[in-house]
């Protein structure tokens, strides 16, 4: 059986089961029970954009059977080192310290060096992520790959940055006029540029069905991943997407 593989962060992989919830269907599995592929998922709560292009561009060579490719990006604030354990280091800076997380030993002492040097600015952290969206665009055209990736949480996290400055930022950015909108879902990723994420999705676009955001996610404001209903709205939309471009 071909496969379906999947990259992203918490908002791809089971994070009700994660947190100790009720299991139940993520938008993955739907999509690979819908078009009758092997689902592979290489999600993990914390990813980074860095640990995700990484993990798509690897299941290119890895997967010859590979029928098709979802990637889900994430905060564009998230840092990865790759370990030689078989998984990856990811942290923000920002939320290290302000929530105190110790994403790993050693965490918030890289956080707050990188923060009182100035390693973490806002035009280059813009840039580099839509570089890497830039990458991976490029290389599955080039490999006549089935694709389709969208922004999944708010890429300003936690309204880190002004939101007039963090949009600013992504229209700046050397790659922004190269992406293809039918295949990033919601380009450029945020509302207040004409674009949407999946939390924007989940705050104004489900209002049309008579909704709320809280009837999409886990906890509303406290936990914004997709519950059941918001899994379901994923699926649809990447499916409705995937069958316009390549049925």
């Amino acid at each position: 059986m071909k496969k379906c593989v999947v990259v992203g962060c918490s908002y791809a992989s089971d994070w009700a089961t994660h947190i100790g919830l009720p299991r139940f269907t993520i938008w993955p599995e739907l999509l690979a029970e819908h078009f009758n592929l092997e689902l592979v998922n290489l999600s993990r709560p914390g990813a980074s954009n860095k640990e995700i292009v990484s993990k798509a561009l690897d299941a290119v060579v890895k997967y010859k059977d590979m029928e098709a490719l979802f990637v889900m990006w994430t905060e564009f604030d998230r840092i990865s080192f790759q370990s030689d354990q078989p998984w990856w280091k990811s942290f923000s800076a920002e939320t290290s310290l302000r929530e105190k997380v110790e994403c790993f030993p050693g965490c918030q002492e890289i956080s707050k060096v990188m923060l009182e040097n100035d390693c973490v600015q806002l035009q280059a952290m813009v840039d580099d992520t839509i570089r890497t969206m830039y990458t991976f665009q490029t290389v599955m055209e080039h490999l006549d790959i089935n694709y389709i990736h969208m922004q999944g949480p708010s890429p300003n996290p936690f309204f880190e940055y002004s939101v007039y400055d963090f949009s600013k930022a992504i229209t700046k950015a050397p790659h922004f006029d190269l992406i293809q909108e039918s295949k990033l879902l919601g380009w450029p990723c945020t509302r207040n540029i004409a674009g949407w994420n999946m939390d924007d999705f989940f705050r104004f676009h489900v209002k049309d069905d008579n909704l709320k955001f809280e009837d999409c996610t886990i906890d509303g404001e406290n936990d914004a991943h997709p519950n059941r209903l918001g899994n379901q709205y994923i699926f649809h939309i990447m499916k409705n997407q995937y069958e316009q471009t390549y049925s």
